[in-house]
């Protein structure tokens, strides 16, 4: 045995030292890690699960889009015709016997089936948040 006294001050420091935690948190108990580990997986799994119908849903709203902003461009001659004469002087005029116009039934049956298109697409997307 060593009874040098500097040897015995420097041996109790550094055991002192030695039982200093530095770490400045904790590590989590391994269990909470793999408890983690399965529940990020399974967000993971159900997320590739999912991306073809949200693939599918953006299609849609794209191809919605797609549609008002085609039938607005190509019709809105029409659509401007019919809008003005939704104004107090057209009726009248049109009560008097003038000649008024109106949107053809093809168009108004396209605006019906946008409309519908358009109601599901936000619909589904309501009720599929849960």
């Amino acid at each position: 045995m060593n009874d040098d006294p500097v040897e015995t001050r420097v041996d109790g420091w550094m055991k002192q030292f030695a039982a200093i935690d530095d770490r400045e948190h904790v590590l989590p108990d391994p269990a909470v890690i793999w408890l983690k580990a399965r529940v990020l997986q399974a967000a993971k799994d159900a997320e590739r699960a999912s991306r073809p119908i949200t693939t599918m849903q953006i299609a849609a709203y794209i191809t919605v889009a797609a549609c008002w902003a085609a039938l607005l461009t190509w019709k809105w001659g029409a659509i401007q015709a019919w809008l003005d004469s939704m104004r107090p002087s057209h009726i009248v005029l049109g009560a008097a016997g003038a000649q008024t116009s109106s949107l053809s039934l093809s168009l108004l049956a396209v605006v019906v089936i946008l409309g519908s298109a358009t109601v599901m697409l936000a619909m589904h997307t309501i009720f599929a948040e849960d």
